[in-house]
């Protein structure tokens, strides 16, 4: 038990010390292992190989196949491909919202309204059916709203009952 907890905060030490000490300053899509050494400042060996092992284990780092000595690592984040495909399927489920009205367009206040009732749907059946899954919004409309404009998949209307988005041709 001793030595899970040991490892456990050994774990927690090296995850706060990359994002400290790389994420929040690295620009590149690649490090090194010597860019590493010399960005966290590290001389105990030790430590030094348990940042790699914890790194690699928990995928943060994924070692580059063509790198001839093996020595370089490209970034990687565990989980993000799962995120990309709800936020993707909250996309669709806007736009196609958006496309069964007569014009092509819906205020943005009426978005923000169905995705609230179809949540509080869903907390009162307290079911985890597939089909409200999908349904809801993974962010909230606002996250949402924003993304669909910043995509330029609609343009926003200014009218006196709010926001109108619509959809772009």
């Amino acid at each position: 038990p001793r030595s899970k907890k040991s490892s456990s905060e050994l774990e927690k030490q090296v995850l706060r010390d990359f994002h400290n000490g790389i994420l929040l300053h690295w620009t590149d899509l690649s490090i090194t292992k010597d860019e590493v050494i010399t960005f966290l400042s590290l001389e105990d060996s030790d430590y030094l190989e348990n940042v790699f092992m914890v790194l690699s284990r928990t995928g943060f780092l994924v070692r580059k196949t063509d790198a001839p000595s093996g020595a370089s690592f490209h970034f990687s984040f565990p989980g993000i491909g799962k995120i990309g495909e709800r936020i993707t399927e909250a996309r669709r489920n806007v736009l196609s919202r958006i496309k069964r009205n007569r014009y092509k367009e819906i205020l943005a206040s009426e978005i923000a309204r169905t995705a609230l009732s179809k949540e509080r749907k869903k907390r009162k059946r307290k079911s985890s059916s597939t089909k409200t899954d999908k349904q809801a919004l993974f962010y909230g409309a606002p996250f949402h709203l924003d993304d669909i404009i910043g995509a330029g998949l609609v343009r926003i209307l200014k009218t006196p009952a709010g926001p109108l988005l619509k959809l772009n041709d």
